[in-house]
């Protein structure tokens, strides 16, 4: 458990921003998945690295201003053959599997899963969307990052990786990958960033205790993140 008190809780996040090329990074931060509340003030440290955050960003736009995007032409692999499920214990990867073009409640139908963003290999640091989405009756393309059964990643990670990723995304090239999917709506289309949780992990949790956490349910807005749920047996697909 962690034993911080507000102000290292601060000077962590201060630190970890004094570089701002680190701010596309700032969700790989251990400080970003610390459990529980600061020894002095019992504040939940995520609430006050959340509050932080939100006065940069009306401050110093410090999210769209740190975070550009990569020039990379098509977002589809190409040749990426059959699809197969992994033994191994990388679960968010293999539910994005087994949802792959399916329709998915609110999210619509699963267009693409693991879509890389890095235009080559020289760039590192660099994730991949765990899915894409098009809800056709609204013309929403979600890019969706997806946790499941993960006890050790708070919301605050998922919110702050997915934001990272939608301001990565060269829009105009994105959307023109995926034309044919979207077939005479492409030009209208919205592009909504989202994260989707499966009820057993962490971040759900956190989900269902925003009215405890009012600063973290502030950053969600003011970044436009989108929530939703997900019913798995996980046991079924690992």
């Amino acid at each position: 458990m962690q034993s911080s008190s507000k102000k290292e809780t601060i000077d962590c996040f201060e630190n970890a921003i004094k570089n701002l090329n680190n701010v596309r990074t700032l969700y790989t931060e251990n400080f970003v998945n610390w459990k529980g509340v600061t020894k002095d003030s019992k504040e939940y440290y995520t609430e006050i690295i959340a509050e932080e955050l939100i006065n940069k960003i009306n401050n110093e736009n410090i999210i769209s201003e740190n975070i550009k995007p990569l020039e990379r032409e098509n977002y589809k692999v190409p040749s990426r053959g059959k699809t197969f499920i992994s033994n191994t214990n990388r679960k968010e990867e293999n539910v994005a599997k087994r949802i792959d073009k399916m329709e998915c409640g609110e999210l619509g139908h699963i267009l693409y899963y693991q879509m890389p963003l890095k235009p080559n290999n020289k760039i590192k640091k660099v994730g991949k969307i765990d899915l894409v989405s098009f809800k056709k009756d609204e013309n929403i393309v979600y890019v969706i990052e997806l946790k499941v059964a993960n006890k050790n990643e708070t919301l605050l990670r998922a919110i702050l990786e997915i934001i990272t990723y939608y301001q990565q995304l060269n829009q105009t090239n994105f959307i023109n990958s995926f034309k044919d999917d979207l077939g005479d709506k492409y030009k209208k289309v919205e592009i909504q960033p989202a994260v989707l949780l499966t009820c057993d992990c962490r971040a759900y949790e956190e989900v269902e205790q925003l009215d405890e956490r009012p600063y973290l349910k502030e950053l969600i807005k003011k970044l436009d993140v989108e929530l939703f749920s997900l019913s798995l047996n996980i046991q079924s697909i690992e």
